[in-house]
């Protein structure tokens, strides 16, 4: 793969890719060739897109100062937790967030789940359910905005 780095942050990355099929291949008349060169480019490029999203999302990061560090891993869950904005689905349904994180944090998440702490579930619920009812008020608003009466 081969990627311009942009200056901006709104700037177009280009990406290329390379692939082979084996002459002999050809010549032996196999016919899932073709099949086995698109699969393999689709998955470079699923690949590439991936990473260039979550490269992206960590450079936004970075750039808004959205970053939650020096604290312990159940008290950075609740700050970040406390820090997002919830959104609605097109029902206005509240939607949680999702978390794409390394797997070092994934088997954090994992112990907490095994390990339940009573007192912090109870914290995690009331931001969860306070966001939630945030994101449906700031819906109910922002759709009134277009109500015709």
């Amino acid at each position: 793969m081969h990627a311009d780095e942009p200056e901006e942050p709104n700037e177009t990355k280009l990406h290329s890719f390379e692939t082979e099929i084996s002459k002999n291949r050809v010549i032996a008349h196999e016919l899932d060739v073709l099949p086995d060169l698109m699969a393999d480019v689709s998955n470079k490029m699923s690949s590439a897109f991936v990473r260039t999203m979550v490269e992206t999302m960590n450079d936004a990061t970075a750039r808004t100062g959205n970053i939650v560090s020096g604290k312990s891993f159940k008290q950075s869950i609740e700050e970040a937790l406390s820090s997002i904005a919830f959104g609605v689905d097109k029902y206005g349904k509240p939607s949680r967030p999702h978390m794409l994180v390394p797997p070092a944090m994934m088997k954090k998440i994992e112990e907490l789940a095994r390990n339940p702490d009573p007192e912090y579930d109870a914290r995690v619920t009331a931001i969860t359910e306070a966001k939630e009812s945030e994101a449906v008020a700031n819906e109910a608003r922002r759709v009134a905005r277009y109500r015709l009466t």
